[in-house]
């Protein structure tokens, strides 16, 4: 039994299968997969559509069956004529000797026990009217669950790729920091070297075990910044925070956003989260017309068929009509205004809802937007000063190898240059995902023509 125990306890202390790498298009596609979001927007399609289905349903008649069985304290018998008072036999007229006896006879009213079986079939007709308006709106549940499904699916995408960005982003100023550390390794080296042939001073190889410790302490930091991310990505993608590594990656330069006011009117016509804001208003429309339809006289067309067991001679075993009910509530205390006004005040809210949902896209494009032409314009700027840092660095070591130098200048200079790879690393990935962002505030592909 302990065994059994320590055995369920290891295995539920195991982490789920997940990839040791992934690619940016399998991160899209497991956090795809996986979302929570994502899933419970299905079920929320599942149930949309059997909404609808159920509403369909409900033109059709409905059919029911009714059975009683009722057991008495005593039967009801009758007679016409009491035993005795006429002798049948006597009769002239062989034929009323049947009837003599028969009126002579006990005759059963109600059995002791007794049944009656019913069938009725109901049609809606009035009613018919009431629901063509919830189908109305159970399709616009339809269309509203499947925006949603959508905007999950995307904002699930979009979690991912973030994600899968920053943890690039880390990686590469890792790599950044550990080549900074073998630079600084190999420069402490020389001034020690440089010290002990009485050609350097003890002041250089101090300050370049300062700049040492230092690059050392941003490699730590940024492991950390790395695991960090590489959980964040296994989240994304639905493993539970299990670190996950970005696999590939990408060193073009990064795109400048198009034309703002047409990004703002696609993601107005694209986004699904306001598709499912526009069909949550047409369901709230029709179910106002439903409410205010429940005015209206209900009129069905009936069907009935009776059988009866045991309720005597002068009831009818088989009995059945069709025809129509009509039933008109004209008085309820305003109960039906009060419940119409509710359902246009519902739709209203909704309206404006809408209205301050598209304000916000607005708002949301534009500031993406600058985001990712503000990264794009400072990877342009962090690129360009490479080229001027590695130059500086150079004539600083060209001075210091040719005895002009200090190592102060030198150890600046390569800072400067570390500074500037890392600036260009971040502005990169800072527009990557600022690309992913504009693209979930679109609601689309932003280039796509």
């Amino acid at each position: 039994m302990i065994a059994l125990v320590a055995l369920s306890i290891a295995v539920a202390a195991e982490p789920p299968a997940s990839p040791g790498s992934v690619s940016l298009a399998e991160a899209l596609a497991l956090a795809d997969g996986s979302s929570s979001g994502v899933e419970l927007a299905g079920l929320g399609q599942d149930m949309a559509a059997l909404r609808l289905d159920q509403v369909r349903k409900s033109r059709l008649p409905t059919a029911s069956l009714q059975a009683t069985v009722s057991l008495w304290n005593d039967s009801q018998k009758i007679s016409f004529l009491p035993p005795g008072t006429m002798d049948c036999g006597a009769l002239a007229d062989p034929a009323m000797v049947p009837l003599c006896m028969g009126l002579s006879s006990e005759i059963t009213v109600r059995a002791f026990v007794t049944g009656t079986a019913t069938a009725r079939v109901v049609e809606p007709l009035t009613g018919q009217i009431a629901i063509g308006h919830m189908i109305d709106a159970a399709d616009a549940g339809v269309h509203a669950a499947d925006s949603s499904a959508e905007q999950a699916r995307r904002e699930a995408r979009y979690q991912a790729a973030d994600a899968w960005y920053l943890a690039v982003a880390t990686d590469r100023q890792l790599e950044i920091a550990d080549a900074q550390v073998k630079s600084l390794e190999a420069r402490v080296a020389v001034a020690q070297a440089a010290y002990a042939a009485k050609g350097g001073t003890k002041n250089d190889v101090l300050l370049g075990q300062l700049a040492l410790a230092q690059a050392k302490q941003a490699v730590l930091q940024g492991g950390a910044l790395r695991d960090a991310a590489q959980a964040r990505l296994g989240l994304a993608i639905g493993n539970g925070g299990f670190p996950v590594v970005p696999e590939g990656s990408s060193d073009e330069a990064p795109r400048a956003a198009s034309e703002v006011d047409g990004l703002i009117k696609r993601a107005l016509d694209d986004r699904a989260d306001l598709a499912a804001l526009r069909s949550q208003i047409e369901a709230s429309d029709a179910n106002a017309l439903v409410t205010a339809s429940t005015r209206l006289p209900s009129v069905n067309a009936v069907g009935v068929y009776t059988h009866s067991e045991g309720t005597g001679l002068f009831a009818e075993r088989d009995a059945g009509f069709v025809g129509v009910t009509a039933d008109w509530p004209v008085w309820s205390w305003g109960q039906k205004t009060d419940a119409l006004d509710l359902a246009r005040t519902l739709a209203q809210v909704q309206r404006m809802q809408l209205e301050a949902a598209e304000a916000g896209v607005r708002v949301d494009v534009r500031s993406r937007a600058d985001a990712l032409n503000a990264s794009a314009g400072a990877y342009d700027v962090a690129t360009a000063s490479i080229a001027v840092a590695e130059e500086s660095l150079r004539i600083v070591e060209v001075r210091l190898q040719a005895g002009g130098g200090a190592m102060t200048e030198v150890l600046d200079a390569e800072a400067a240059l570390v500074r500037a790879r890392s600036n260009q690393a971040t502005a990169l990935y800072d527009a990557r995902r600022a690309e992913a962002a504009l693209e979930r505030a679109v609601g689309a592909d932003p280039w796509a023509k």
